[in-house]
C-alpha cells in the first residue's frame, strides 16, 4: 500500500506542478533507492515537462475566473507546504492540534486527543477530535467502534496504509463519558 500512496503523491505533485524539493524527493529517492544520477535525470525530465506544459497552463488559466485562479493558487501553495509540514511533523516541530491536551500531559513526541470514532474510514478507523480535525487510527483500538467517545494517546505515523487524513499510531485508548 505504501507504494500506491507514493504513486498517488507523485501523480498529485505532477498534476499541480509541485517542485521536487517540496515533495520530499530526498525521502522518495531513498525509498526507491535512486542514485544521484537517476535523481538528476528525473529532475531534468520534470523540468522539460514543465517547460512544455507552460503554454497549456496559460491557456487553461485564461479560461478561469479571477476567483478560480485565486483558489488554484492557494492549492498550489498548499501543495508546496505539504512536504515541509510532513518533515516538520516528523521532526516533532509542529505543535499538536487544538484538540490535544498540553505538552505536559503527554510524553514528548506523543499526542493526546479527545473526540469520537466516526464512519468514513477507507482502510482504517476514522477519528474526529474535539476541534473537528479528522484522523485515521492504527494500532489496537481494544474493540472500540464508530460512535464511541474516546481519548487516544499516540504518535503521528511515519507511514500508513490508511489512504486518508493524518494517521495516528494509537498507544492507548480509553472511553470518555
Amino acid at each position: 500500500m505504501k507504494s500506491i500512496r507514493i504513486l498517488a503523491c507523485l501523480w498529485a505533485a505532477a498534476l499541480f506542478g509541485q517542485s521536487p524539493g517540496a515533495t520530499g524527493s530526498g525521502d522518495l529517492a531513498g525509498y526507491l533507492g535512486l542514485n544521484d544520477s537517476q535523481l538528476a535525470q528525473l529532475q531534468q525530465l520534470r523540468n522539460d515537462r514543465e517547460r512544455a506544459a507552460e503554454p497549456y497552463r496559460q491557456q487553461a488559466l485564461a479560461v478561469l475566473t479571477e476567483s478560480q485562479k485565486q483558489k488554484l493558487q492557494a492549492l498550489e501553495e498548499a501543495l508546496k507546504l505539504c512536504g515541509m509540514a510532513r518533515e516538520a511533523s516528523r521532526l516533532g516541530l509542529l505543535a499538536p492540534s487544538a484538540g490535544a491536551t498540553g505538552p505536559g500531559d503527554a510524553a514528548p513526541g506523543k499526542l493526546r486527543l479527545t473526540g469520537e470514532l466516526v464512519a468514513g474510514g477507507v482502510e482504517c478507523q476514522r477519528f474526529q477530535s474535539t476541534d473537528g480535525k479528522l484522523y485515521t487510527l492504527t494500532g489496537n483500538l481494544q474493540g472500540f467502534r464508530t460512535g464511541d467517545r474516546v481519548e487516544i494517546t499516540g504518535a503521528l505515523a511515519q507511514a500508513s496504509h490508511c489512504m486518508q487524513d493524518t494517521t495516528i499510531q494509537v498507544d492507548a485508548i480509553r472511553r470518555l463519558p
